[in-house]
């Protein structure tokens, strides 16, 4: 649920696909409440060698 809520829904990684995919398939109501979004992306640094979304 943590990484889904940490992804894009189209974003380009094969991964964040696949959350949304399994979130698709599971039932439920998923597991992103309605009206959550991303609120910003930080790219990699030197420092941080990493993407990180909030």
């Amino acid at each position: 649920m943590c990484a889904l809520r940490a992804s894009r829904q189209l974003g380009a990684d094969p991964m964040e696909a696949a959350y949304w995919r399994l979130d698709a398939a599971l039932p439920g109501p998923g597991a992103v409440p309605p009206g959550w979004s991303l609120v910003h992306e930080y790219g990699p640094t030197p420092a941080r060698p990493a993407l990180v979304h909030v």
